[in-house]
């Protein structure tokens, strides 16, 4: 069943077509951070670790109606997580995140 289930995958255009597009999304938000002098960790999924300090980050992020996830419960204190969305949503974050290093 999982043979049968990889070879209708390789066939799925709109699956390639989907996994093009969020990788674009993902180098989209890489190129917003790296524009705001932040390092991001390199990414295999469809969410970024960003190293920052975190709970002001956070809680800025939530009033500009941007849900970001701390991940310190694994280890790493100093980052966040960001789901990686359309290209609508991830100008929204970014732009979000812009306007809240100026306020802190």
């Amino acid at each position: 069943m999982a043979l049968a289930a990889a070879e209708a995958a390789l066939d799925d255009n709109a699956l390639w077509n989907a996994l093009a597009r969020g990788g674009f999304r993902l180098r989209q938000i890489e190129r917003g951070c790296k524009k705001l002098d932040w390092n991001s960790c390199r990414r295999v999924v469809n969410f970024m670790l960003i190293k920052t300090a975190w709970p002001r980050v956070c809680k800025a992020l939530e009033r500009e109606k941007v849900i970001v996830r701390p991940v310190d419960g694994y280890g790493l204190p100093d980052y966040i997580r960001v789901t990686v969305g359309t290209r609508a949503e991830n100008t929204h974050f970014l732009k979000a995140l812009e306007r809240v290093l100026k306020q802190l």
